[in-house]
């Protein structure tokens, strides 16, 4: 199959799950690019996004960013997930496009309403920052929080440092468990004392469990006086 050849390659070049092997990883790409841009030509949105993303790195093509966001944009046309968080990528730092916050903040908003963890990732940024939306931490606690649900591996450590950039923001960080993430996290709590003081460690917990606040949830409790709000995170164990 073309499409997990490309994607085997990718790993290989990125070094992810496998060893780094990125002349193997070529391979893998030239062998799977004619038949991609077949089914690509043909409609095949998956395909689409990988014919993009050769001409984004140039693996097995030269490399050509307007070519890769057309290639992109006709995925996110089909409401492929990967094709509306790669263009969005391209719409936001200005690459092959011409740059647009905005624009790139409504594809992921598309593609994390299908749950796609970076897009999810990147939208809790967006509104952490203000970049292509209102600044809006709740919303970002949200986000980030789902992101954390779906795996990405960042969205910890982005939670941990959101309430110093919204002082007003009344949400604590319970993090439960053990495992590589703890340390890390404890390790940029005790170097920063505004997020020391909200932020806990709370030892093992036998059941995972996770609350995701929304803007609603958020607002009916203030609106009642309860602004402690605690959002709990198990840590992952595997390295």
């Amino acid at each position: 199959h073309a499409e997990g050849g490309f994607y085997a390659g990718r790993c290989l070049f990125w070094g992810k799950g496998t060893e780094l092997d990125a002349v193997r990883a070529r391979q893998l790409f030239a062998q799977c690019f004619a038949v991609l841009l077949g089914e690509a030509e043909g409609g095949r949105s998956g395909a689409q996004v990988c014919v993009g993303l050769c001409y984004y790195w140039g693996w097995a093509v030269d490399g050509d960013l307007e070519v890769a966001a057309q290639w992109f944009a006709r995925a996110a046309t089909q409401g492929n997930a990967d094709g509306q968080f790669e263009l969005g990528l391209c719409y936001y730092n200005g690459l092959g496009v011409p740059q647009n916050r905005q624009l790139a903040a409504e594809l992921w908003a598309k593609a994390a309403a299908q749950d796609h963890t970076d897009a999810t990732w990147r939208l809790g940024l967006c509104y952490r920052d203000g970049n292509g939306v209102e600044r809006d931490p709740q919303m970002a606690v949200t986000l980030l929080s789902r992101a954390h649900e779906l795996g990405h591996e960042h969205a910890l450590r982005a939670l941990a440092l959101l309430r110093a950039r919204a002082p007003g923001l009344a949400v604590r960080y319970d993090i439960v468990g053990e495992g590589p993430w703890r340390a890390r996290l404890e390790a940029l709590v005790a170097q920063d004392k505004d997020v020391a003081s909200y932020v806990t460690f709370v030892g093992n917990a036998p059941p995972r469990f996770f609350l995701t606040l929304d803007q609603q949830f958020y607002r009916t409790n203030l609106a009642r006086g309860q602004t402690g709000l605690s959002v709990a995170f198990d840590l992952p164990t595997q390295t």
